[in-house]
């Protein structure tokens, strides 16, 4: 430890403020990090060095190239594990509609569960993915972008040509920092901040501005985030490149008050949603605002200005932290943990004609730690930071979008409507996406379970109580890997995770790391089809799916739940009665809220 002469006294390196101490580890590599901590106790015991959000955010970000999400920008915690589990295994998981081929089966069929992509060229950790209407595409730790969809398989997009080596502009590939997408071609913005938009099946590449810090692609209009170069207010701020017929426009429109060289700036950008005609911006301190995408010509000199989406009351405004948003709808997410979902038919109302803003509240969302959300067509995802997923809307055609099974199974066991909707009850702690295949295998066995054997009909629950049986399975699924998930009980043996299994779990990770097996670190949605990226911890997978093999096949292995429903009376039917992890049973119903802004 360094020492130097100070007065009378040797000046030792805990001496030293703490902030500034933050400083000097930030250059540290997360080795030489550890090593430096374990030489004392205060700085072995001292959380906030080990927990540094600046630190892991910054080594997570520039060693794996994660997106940054600004709800979880300063959870230290959060990006410590994230760096860890990057160095396990990676996988990419697709489901949903493959009419284009997006999810790599040549005989087009959708895909209902999540499934892994197991034909990838690609041998790096894949870091980021999107989705277009036709195809979808991920962004490696190495800075390759691959493509998969138009009819064919994966395929590289080589050769982005720089600014800086115009002498050899084609032989010269680029190593791509951030991706983006819009309904027909996917964005790349270089290490160079260099801004590039490959179209279709050709991988046209076209050079779109440099100077870029981040991209963000709408329905068919492309936008980054330039930063400020010279005092002229239309090199930088948020700059939109609209399309006609399919081409793009070579002459940005800078969005007014998204500048800190304009008069009227309205403060440092945090994050943008693009939708079909809007724009939502929110700014620094917490405010929230909308711009109109209008065919402006090139030489425009009267831009339209931005609005503020203001409240109906005297509430603060300052206290909105992220926005996400595609096609004709947007989320925002707030301070507090909530999340409000919006349309762009209420922002039209609101700015042509001064309609009060209404937002809705789904009580799943509501402080569940919310950090993306992906809108598809009609159906849309959100990423929770505790690595798993939720999905809403509508299921188009029953393609699989939802990620919950064939609809022919999922209509009682995850809460369909007959027009594959999800019921409104069950909004209240909503539907995850699970890829362990042994849950697949439960959900279609305890479908099986209500077919009649004689007559080969499925004889579903009675309709007034498939809330709480929907509920019931939701509840076991997100209990799969925790001591005690009483359905996985087969005569004779404990719950996986007990001690007294033949499976000895006493010294497992599984009983004292809550971490999930299945950590969800990104979601994309287009059309009707979605992506996922996902750590999986293989060892935890095995042990958890191994334990339940032991009791798969087995009369307790899907039979179906017989439940005390929420008014008191209990379902018809022999055997003991199931019983719920709470002792207050089901969860009772909540409405989807309608609330001003």
């Amino acid at each position: 430890m360094f020492s130097e002469r100070y007065g009378t006294r040797d000046l030792n390196l805990l001496d030293l403020p703490h902030d500034i101490l933050s400083s000097i580890i930030h250059f540290l590599p997360p080795k030489s990090l550890f090593a430096f901590l374990s030489t004392c106790q205060s700085l072995q015991h001292d959380g906030t060095l080990h927990t540094s959000a600046r630190y892991w955010r910054s080594n997570t970000v520039s060693k794996f190239r994660l997106p940054v999400y600004p709800v979880i920008s300063e959870d230290g915690e959060h990006w410590n594990q994230l760096y860890r589990r990057m160095h396990t295994d990676t996988r990419l998981y697709n489901w949903g509609s493959n009419k284009s081929g997006v999810l790599g089966d040549d005989l087009r069929r959708s895909v209902a569960w999540p499934r892994e992509t197991t034909d990838r060229p690609f041998m790096h950790p894949v870091a980021d993915i999107v989705c277009g209407g036709y195809f979808t595409a991920v962004l490696t730790t190495i800075g390759e972008v691959w493509m998969r969809g138009w009819g064919s398989g994966w395929r590289q997009i080589r050769n982005l040509s720089s600014l800086s080596n115009r002498s050899d502009p084609i032989n010269r590939p680029s190593r791509i920092a951030q991706i983006s997408a819009i309904r027909d071609g996917v964005i790349c913005l270089s290490e160079s901040a260099e801004m590039w938009y490959c179209r279709r099946e050709e991988l046209e590449r076209h050079m779109v501005a440099a100077g870029i810090r981040v991209i963000k692609g709408g329905w068919t209009d492309l936008s980054a985030m330039r930063t400020p170069r010279r005092a002229r207010e239309e090199d930088s701020g948020i700059l939109v490149w609209t399309s006609l017929d399919g081409i793009i426009k070579l002459v940005p429109t800078a969005i007014p008050m998204t500048s800190p060289h304009r008069p009227d700036y309205a403060g440092e950008v945090i994050n943008w949603a693009m939708m079909r005609d809007y724009v939502v911006f929110v700014t620094r301190p917490g405010r929230v605002w909308a711009w109109h995408i209008a065919p402006y010509a090139d030489n425009a000199t009267q831009v339209a200005l931005p609005v503020e989406l203001k409240r109906g009351d005297d509430a603060a405004h300052e206290d909105v932290a992220d926005v996400c948003g595609w096609l004709e709808r947007f989320a925002l997410m707030m301070r507090n943990g909530e999340v409000l979902l919006g349309t762009t038919q209420m922002l039209k109302d609101y700015l042509d004609l001064g309609t009060p803003l209404k937002f809705e509240k789904i009580p799943a969302l509501q402080n569940t730690g919310v950090v993306k959300i992906a809108f598809g067509d009609w159906h849309y995802h959100a990423l929770h930071k505790d690595g798993t997923i939720t999905s809403y809307g509508h299921e188009p055609e029953g393609c699989g979008a939802f990620g919950f099974g064939d609809v022919n199974f999922s209509v009682i066991e995850r809460g369909f409507s007959q027009d594959i909707v999800i019921r409104p009850e069950c909004l209240t702690t909503g539907r995850r996406v699970h890829f362990e295949p042994e849950k697949k295998a439960w959900q279609l066995d305890l479908a099986m379970a209500y077919k009649d054997e004689e007559t080969d009909e499925v004889s579903w629950p009675a309709d007034d109580t498939r809330y709480e049986v929907s509920e019931w399975i939701e509840e076991r699924l997100r209990a799969w890997a925790t001591p005690g998930n009483e359905v996985m009980i087969a005569p004779g043996h404990r719950a996986p995770g007990q001690e007294g299994t033949s499976h000895d779990t006493q010294h497992s990770d599984i009983e004292h790391d809550e971490t999930p097996a299945y950590f969800v670190t990104s979601v994309a949605a287009c059309g009707w089809h979605s992506a996922a990226l996902v750590l999986v911890d293989t060892a935890k997978a095995t042990e958890v799916a191994g334990q339940y093999a032991e009791v798969q096949g087995n009369g307790t292995w899907a039979a179906p739940p017989r439940l005390q429903l929420l008014n008191g009376t209990i379902m018809p039917g022999e055997g003991p009665v199931s019983t719920w992890s709470k002792a207050s049973g089901c969860p009772r119903p909540q409405a989807v809220e309608v609330v001003r802004f």
